[in-house]
């Protein structure tokens, strides 16, 4: 009898636990998704890519400059799901959509007050941009169509909280934010709103984040990939920038 009983708690108990972060998420938003992509993909697919992008944090789209992503990226599973497809195609009319749905409604969010300081209102405002597909500034705010650079997104979010900042000289965007006299360097540990920026192997300032808070900054990071969160390192940032106003 008590083995009975054990064994009803573990069948009662199994679905539960073998429910993922992914398949929760389908059931909660089943019919909107349905909507956006059921001609796109079947509930099968979604899942699959769902799965992938929330409980495996797999934000690959396509293939890039810097390195082949492994596993491959989300366009090619599907592709290799369907035998035949049209890589573009998937990655444009679903995959990319998919996670411009997906990552605002799913990132943490830290306890920040978009009517407090300028630090935070810019750092509540960046959480607006995630899942945009990284590409040359052309994001259309109406539309919720378009893609954003690293230098883009701070543009963006600047201008949304009602900043103008002047940019400085230099012969790339990244190095006209960090020569603006609008900006300051800043010691210690960033704050909300605070911009990361480093250099590359040419030595030269190429790429900003957005400091977010709880040891999390925004980014825009590369070709074929998308808006998202990344973990704060310290030794990957070579300054820290603080808007003065």
């Amino acid at each position: 009898m008590k083995r009975w009983i054990c064994a009803l708690f573990i069948l009662l108990g199994t679905p539960a636990l073998a429910q993922s972060t992914g398949q929760t998420f389908y059931r909660q938003y089943q019919a909107a998704l349905k909507e956006k992509f059921g001609s796109l993909a079947t509930d099968a697919e979604l899942l699959f890519l769902l799965e992938n992008i929330i409980d495996r944090k797999h934000l690959e789209v396509d293939y890039n400059h810097y390195f082949q992503p492994r596993p491959a990226p989300l366009t090619k599973l599907v592709c290799n799901l369907r035998q035949t497809a049209s890589f573009s195609g998937i990655k444009n009319s679903l995959v990319y959509p998919l996670l411009r749905f997906v990552l605002p409604r799913v990132t943490p969010k830290p306890a920040l007050n978009q009517h407090g300081t300028v630090g935070e209102r810019i750092a509540a405002q960046t959480f607006a941009y995630l899942g945009v597909p990284y590409g040359s500034p052309s994001f259309n705010r109406q539309t919720n169509r378009g893609t954003l650079d690293c230098s883009g997104l701070v543009n963006y979010v600047f201008s949304d909280v009602g900043i103008q900042y002047r940019r400085g000289g230099g012969s790339s965007a990244v190095v006209g934010i960090v020569n603006s006299p609008d900006m300051k360097t800043v010691s210690g540990n960033p704050q909300p709103g605070d911009l990361l920026v480093r250099k590359h192997k040419n030595n030269q300032w190429s790429h900003v984040g957005i400091y977010v808070g709880n040891q999390q900054l925004i980014e825009a990071p590369y070709t074929g990939t998308v808006v998202r969160t990344t973990p704060y390192k310290s030794g990957k940032w070579h300054k820290i920038l603080r808007y003065k106003g």
